[in-house]
Order: structure tokens, then C-alpha cells, then sequence
């Protein structure tokens, strides 16, 4: 027996819903390292004559190390540090630097 808002109709479709995401997830070949997906329930968020909204709820452990990162790509991309060149400007007390270069060394590091 259905109800008149079709609330019971709406909650099979959830049903059917759940039981498809369920079968999506049985089919899945993560990668080796990845962890277990676990259903962590869901909820309804709303519901109208017309429209059910629900949330179904997901985790999985997962740590992001610096490999998962643009950051990590962007100076993987850069060339090897060869040179480092440092120039000083001594600092007159109450004038501040003069732009003048007193003192100029390079570092050259070994590959």
C-alpha cells in the first residue's frame, strides 16, 4: 500500500538507487594501493511531490603525500640546483643599503 505523497515509492527508488552505486562499487578495480570504500549510511536531505533528494555517504582512508601534490610536479620540472650566487650589500647605519655590491661568492654543488 502506497501513500498518497508516494513518500514509499520514493524511498524504493532510493532502494534501487543504492542497490546500483552497491553493484558500480562490486565491479571497481581500484589501485593496489588504494584503501577499502566503506557505506557509511546516507540521509534524506528533502523531499516534495515532486522531487527526493539524498545524500549517500562514503569514506575511505586515504593519505595525500607530497607526490599528490602540483607542487611536487612543478619542481620535478625544474633542472637541477647547480649554482647558488650570493652578492651582499653592506648596510651603512642610518642610510641603509647604498646598492653597491661589497662582497660577491658562488657555490657550486657537486652532481
Amino acid at each position: 500500500e502506497r501513500d498518497e505523497k508516494g513518500q514509499w515509492a520514493s524511498y524504493d527508488a532510493v532502494h534501487d538507487v543504492r542497490q546500483e552505486i552497491w553493484k558500480a562499487l562490486l565491479g571497481w578495480e581500484p589501485d593496489p594501493q588504494a584503501h577499502k570504500i566503506q557505506y557509511a549510511g546516507g540521509m534524506l536531505l528533502d523531499l516534495n511531490r515532486h522531487e527526493l533528494y539524498y545524500q549517500f555517504d562514503f569514506t575511505v582512508k586515504y593519505e595525500i603525500t607530497e607526490t599528490d601534490t602540483r607542487q611536487h610536479e612543478d619542481l620535478d620540472g625544474l633542472p637541477d640546483l647547480k649554482t647558488l650566487s650570493i652578492d651582499v650589500d653592506f648596510i651603512e647605519p642610518g642610510t641603509g643599503p647604498d646598492g653597491d655590491i661589497e662582497h660577491h661568492t658562488e657555490i657550486t654543488f657537486q652532481e
